[in-house]
């Protein structure tokens, strides 16, 4: 987690195309609403780009907006929903679905009907390699044989588990400009397991730092998760991925 290297990121995408970085946010879901049956919703965040600065702010586009971007600040909004969505299409291998509530009805003496069906909006614009460079730098957030990232909670976790924290920042004064604490996670690994069958966000508002609060509590839950639907998997030994980081 390096802001300074993301800026750069950010100023190079703008200067090919100030659209690139946007366009690739909405790719993931962002920007837009997530339209969960059962919970219609109109908050669609805000992903700027320079229609968008020009519309609503009356200003003309600079390569610090695509900077801002770069680290989801700035005009930048989401919601927890956005952000699981985008995860779980990391996890998946580039698929952006549509979430749902019920999976299946079953009425006394009846069989099930499945009522949630598995729903494509659309696949991200990325190559099977570029997804996986994705999925390793999140696990390699989770593990980093340094102590850096969230390794120094999740290191000796018997399980696999991808995530980045989040600290969104928060100039409310009646609130303490206390920032917002967020982990979005998956788990386990693709490679460990064949696929993933969880993905979360945990965003806890007003307190701090994401490592702080929503990381230990998404811990929580994994654990838990685990010991009611993961009780026929293997444990993992770390020690392979600790001994070939992802960028080596």
């Amino acid at each position: 987690s390096c802001n300074t290297v993301f800026y750069g990121i950010g100023a190079d995408m703008d200067a090919v195309d100030p659209y690139a970085l946007p366009d690739m946010s909405r790719a993931f879901g962002l920007g837009q609403p997530v339209d969960m049956p059962y919970f219609p919703s109109a908050t669609s965040g805000v992903i700027p780009d320079p229609e968008w600065k020009r519309e609503n702010i009356n200003d003309g586009w600079a390569t610090g907006d695509n900077i801002q971007l770069s680290i989801g600040q700035g005009f930048m909004t989401g919601t927890p929903m956005q952000m699981a969505v985008a995860y779980a299409a990391i996890a998946n291998g580039g698929y952006v679905l549509t979430p749902y509530v019920v999976d299946r009805t079953q009425a006394e003496g009846e069989e099930p009907v499945q009522v949630g069906e598995r729903q494509v909006k659309n696949e991200l614009p990325l190559t099977d390699q570029q997804i996986v460079w994705i999925q390793q730098a999140l696990r390699a957030q989770t593990t980093d044989p340094y102590g850096y990232g969230t390794s120094r909670l999740f290191g000796d976790f018997p399980f696999s588990i991808s995530g980045k924290t989040g600290t969104a920042q928060n100039d409310r004064p009646n609130e303490g400009n206390r920032p917002h604490s967020w982990f979005a996670a998956y788990a386990p690994y693709p490679v460990d397991y064949g696929e993933s069958d969880i993905a979360s966000i945990v965003m806890v508002e007003n307190v701090g730092e994401g490592v702080t609060y929503a990381a230990p509590v998404t811990k929580i839950i994994y654990q838990h998760w685990m010991d009611t639907y993961g009780t026929g998997m293997e444990p993992i030994d770390h020690r392979w991925i600790i001994g070939s980081r992802w960028w080596g």
